[in-house]
Parts: structure tokens; C-alpha cells; sequence
């Protein structure tokens, strides 16, 4: 029956108000700010500097290395570097779409393994059509330097222009404006731009929410000016930072982790840009499942290695912690309420866990909703649930892992 004896009504407050707070300890409440498009003119506020340029080392068939400044052009000349191995078929289905941007001035460098001639047949063919494009093997022979930062440091190298866009053969822009869009953070000041992925249609839901849920840590602190990694395949940033800080060199272990090195090693607390407007963002194809794991299990072998973490994994276990210790509090709130006939302590425990659903519901649908991504509303709180047990799931086979996998220092 109901009671409303004092112990009782501060058990069954405690209860609610816990479940209150823990719906609203939510990465997806405290959110992601996105610009308005309707506002978009595309045309950085430019002021003619852009930084020297590396112009020794060059790879001949992809530049004559000779480094564009952007002056005071509207649109500063860019250079997209994309690196692609064994993944032909993704290439030659994104790729025409990064050569057709509507932009004056930029190159598009692909660097593809060096066993892979039907790729630079397919090449050859698209440069007759295309002039802006170039292209260059990496080898594969290099033992302390991961195929992949071998490939993107030959592209820099080569690359004619200041300002480099890097991202992936599997990911395609959603408009010719894409570089527009993104060239407007090319501003003084500014060395380094986070953009912004999303996964194609055919992606599980799963991939899709635990993708947004991590970018609204990394994308919403480097929006704040402390950036620390990126979960997107694509970075902006100077060619003459690269080069000067020698690229990769600090990270030249690991075998990968490319996008969140060059955040982590050349971020500031006033050098950094997110660009987030629809116009600038980008289809990525839904990864294999093998892909998926893979590249989760990897993030446990950087962690250790990026700087200023710290605060954002504490965020994290807070984030996960407390609407479990409410669902917890809650279902003990129901059982003791039931033993002891407390009909009160019972219906606030079912009243918390109402609330704990739906409006942690209710906020991850708008999260979704606001970056398109077409997830069920009824989905998500089973998401939410299942991420802890997820990710526990990945750290056990890191954990059991051979540790020679994830390194290019192999003894």
C-alpha cells in the first residue's frame, strides 16, 4: 500500500532525482553545436597567410613540388591526399566525386600500394580526364614505418599547395562543396580542421550510434579548443606544420591511428577547427564487421600514446556509470517496495526507470535526428545499454591479443 512516512518519500525522491540526473549525464545532451547552412557563403576569412611550404622532398609522379601559397585568394589553393590499398572498387566509386568539387584551385594526390598496377591503370585513365589528379606508389618494404603513414607522408610531400585535406578512398563528399566548405577554416591561426563523416545507408544502426556517441566527445571538445583525437577520416591541415614537426615522428610504433595522431600531435588550444556544416560532410562505406572490430581493438593500443586524455576517459566512466548505478538504484527500489508491500518505494522505482528510458530516449533520437543519421527511436536505449558490455568486449581481445599485431616493431 502507499506509504508517506518520511523515509519512505526521501527513498522514493532520491530514487526519481537520481534517475533524473542520470538522464541528463549524456554526451548527447550536452551536444554537438552545428552551423546553420542557410548562412553558409563558403569563403574563408582569408587574410593572404598561409605559412611556408616543404618543397625538397618530391615525389615525381604525383608534383613537381613546387608549394602554392594561397595569397589573397577567396578560396586558398588545396591539395587532397587520398590513400588507398587493395580497395580499387571504393576508389573508383568515390573518387570522381572528390575530382568534381566545385572549387578553383586543389589536386588530389592517390597514393595506392606499390603490387597494385590495375589500380594504376585505372589511374592513367582518370588522369586523361582529369588534370588535377595525381598519383604515386608507396612501397611496401619499409620495416619501421606502417604502410599507411608511409603513404600519407610521400602524399605531403608531394603536395603543391599549402593546405592538405586527407581522407580515405571509401569516403565520398555529399556535394560539390565539400572543399568549399572546409576552406573556409583555412584562416590564419588555424593549422589544423576536423571534419565531419557519416556511414553510408547499408551501415548497422550499432556502428552508426556508437559512432555518434564518441564524436559527441572528441568533435564537441574540439570545438571547445581542446581537441585530443578524431573518430572521422577526414583532417585538414598545413603542410608546413607537417613538415617542420617531422609528421609522424613520436607515433612511428603503431600501426595505426593516422586521423588522431596528426589532432593530437599538432593541436592547440587556439590552432584548431571543426567544420560541421552539412555541405562539408561526408558518406563513408559501412565497414565489414571484421573492419569494424578491428579498428575499435586498435584504438586500445593508441590510447596510451595520445595526449590529454585523461579528462575525457573520466567523462566517460562518469557518463556510464551513473544511469547504470540508476538503473540499479531503481530495480532495487522496485524489489525492497514489493518485499516490504511499500507500493510508494515500488512505484518510484518503476517511475525512475521511466523516466531513465524515455528521456535518455528521447534525447539520443535528437542527437540522431540532428545529424541524420535514421536510427529507431526505441533502438537507442538498448544502444546506450549495451556500449559498456561492448566495450569491455573489445578491451578483453586487446588484452588477449598478440601485441605484435599492433606495431611496426617486430623483433
Amino acid at each position: 500500500m502507499l506509504q508517506y512516512d518520511t523515509t519512505t518519500i526521501v527513498i522514493a525522491a532520491a530514487v526519481i532525482v537520481l534517475a533524473v540526473v542520470a538522464s541528463l549525464v549524456n554526451p548527447f545532451f550536452r551536444g554537438i553545436t552545428l552551423p546553420d547552412d542557410d548562412d553558409d557563403d563558403y569563403a574563408p576569412s582569408n587574410d593572404g597567410e598561409t605559412g611556408p611550404a616543404d618543397d625538397e622532398a618530391t615525389v615525381p609522379a604525383a608534383s613537381d613540388g613546387e608549394s602554392h601559397d594561397s595569397g589573397n585568394s577567396k578560396y586558398p589553393p588545396v591539395s587532397v591526399i587520398i590513400t588507398t590499398y587493395d580497395s580499387k572498387p571504393e576508389l573508383t566509386r568515390n573518387l570522381p566525386a572528390v575530382l568534381k568539387q566545385d572549387y578553383p584551385d586543389f589536386q588530389v594526390i592517390v597514393v595506392y600500394g606499390e603490387h597494385e598496377t590495375d589500380t594504376e591503370d585505372w589511374l592513367k585513365k582518370m588522369h586523361e580526364q582529369y588534370s588535377n589528379l595525381y598519383f604515386t606508389f608507396a612501397p611496401e618494404t619499409n620495416r619501421y614505418l606502417s604502410h599507411k603513414k608511409l603513404a600519407i607522408t610521400l602524399g605531403v610531400k608531394a603536395a603543391r599547395n599549402e593546405w592538405i585535406v586527407l581522407t580515405e578512398s571509401t569516403c565520398c563528399p555529399d556535394t560539390e562543396d565539400w572543399l568549399k566548405s572546409l576552406s573556409r577554416n583555412f584562416t590564419r591561426g588555424n593549422d589544423i580542421v576536423a571534419g565531419y563523416a557519416h556511414y553510408a545507408d547499408d551501415c548497422p544502426d550499432i556502428y552508426r550510434f556508437i559512432r555518434l556517441q564518441q564524436a559527441h566527445y572528441l568533435l564537441r571538445r574540439a570545438q571547445r579548443k581542446n581537441a585530443i583525437l578524431t573518430n572521422m577520416p577526414v583532417v585538414c591541415f598545413r603542410k608546413s606544420k607537417f613538415m617542420s614537426e617531422n609528421g609522424y615522428q613520436g607515433y612511428l610504433q603503431h600501426v595505426n591511428g593516422e586521423y588522431s595522431f596528426l589532432i593530437n600531435k599538432y593541436s592547440d588550444d587556439d590552432n584548431t577547427a571543426v567544420e560541421l556544416s552539412r555541405r562539408s560532410w561526408l558518406t563513408e562505406d559501412a565497414p565489414s564487421r571484421h573492419a569494424w572490430h578491428t579498428q575499435r581493438i586498435f584504438y586500445y593500443a593508441i590510447r596510451h600514446s595520445l595526449n590529454g586524455c585523461g579528462s575525457t576517459y573520466l567523462l566517460y566512466a562518469v557518463d556510464r556509470i551513473v544511469p547504470h548505478l540508476s538503473l540499479i538504484v531503481s530495480i532495487a527500489a522496485v524489489i525492497f517496495g514489493v518485499l516490504s508491500m511499500n507500493l510508494t518505494v515500488a512505484l518510484a522505482g518503476m517511475a525512475a526507470i521511466l523516466i531513465l528510458f524515455f528521456t535518455r530516449m528521447g534525447i539520443a533520437w535528437h542527437a540522431c535526428n540532428k545529424f541524420d543519421e535514421p536510427i529507431s527511436a526505441i533502438k537507442l536505449p538498448f544502444y546506450e545499454w549495451a556500449t559498456i558490455f561492448r566495450n569491455a568486449a573489445c578491451r578483453i581481445k586487446y588484452l588477449t591479443a598478440n601485441k605484435k599485431d599492433f606495431t611496426t616493431h617486430k623483433v
